[in-house]
């Protein structure tokens, strides 16, 4: 939990805040779109736990955790979903993630939709109010732009627009565009 929780932290910092030594170590960790990542990692440790009275002692307070950040963010991530490290909202509000497998470096802007169902690779974007149905998978490398419904299983390394969601454009690289880089970031 804490590995991915740090990776997290690390993902959040390269991209949801500016530069300066505040925004990289502490207004990253007060901002409300971090607290449902936070919410979600203890809820699903506790959940996996495998001391028995331990377990039922700290589902109560984590229900009440994730009771408490869902009305206070807007965000739903369902404990049984099974997401990998470097899980980054853009924005809360309207976001809900069911139970399902998510890998690596996934970013989540507002009204997002992701029902349970298959899996979604690593690297993946999902832009404002895009919407994954439970029977698609989505590969690895991919971008799915604003708004975009996928409907059907989505390969390796693309973007995909519309409603239903086609492929677009081929290579799904988000990093360059939403990552700082470093002689950014020292110029500002």
């Amino acid at each position: 939990m804490f590995d991915n929780l740090r990776y997290d932290i690390s993902q959040a910092q390269k991209i949801n805040v500016g530069p300066g030594w505040w925004s990289q170590h502490l207004k990253v960790l007060m901002q409300m779109n971090f607290l449902p990542v936070v919410t979600y990692r203890i809820c699903h440790w506790v959940r996996n736990l495998k001391i028995p009275v331990l377990r039922h002692l700290l589902l109560v307070f984590a229900t009440l955790l994730r009771g408490c950040t869902e009305i206070l963010t807007g965000v739903h991530i369902s404990p049984h979903a099974q997401i990998g490290p470097g899980l980054v909202l853009h924005h809360v509000e309207g976001i809900y993630v069911g139970a399902r497998k998510i890998g690596r470096n996934c970013v989540i802007c507002t009204g997002v939709l992701v029902s349970n169902g298959r899996s979604i690779g690593d690297n993946v974007f999902l832009g404002a109010g895009a919407k994954i149905t439970d029977t698609a998978a989505v590969g690895n490398n991919v971008i799915i732009a604003p708004n975009s419904l996928v409907l059907a299983d989505v390969p390796d390394n693309v973007t995909v627009v519309g409603v239903p969601a086609r492929i677009q454009i081929a290579g799904g690289n988000y990093a360059p565009q939403l990552m700082r880089s470093a002689a950014r970031a020292g110029s500002n």
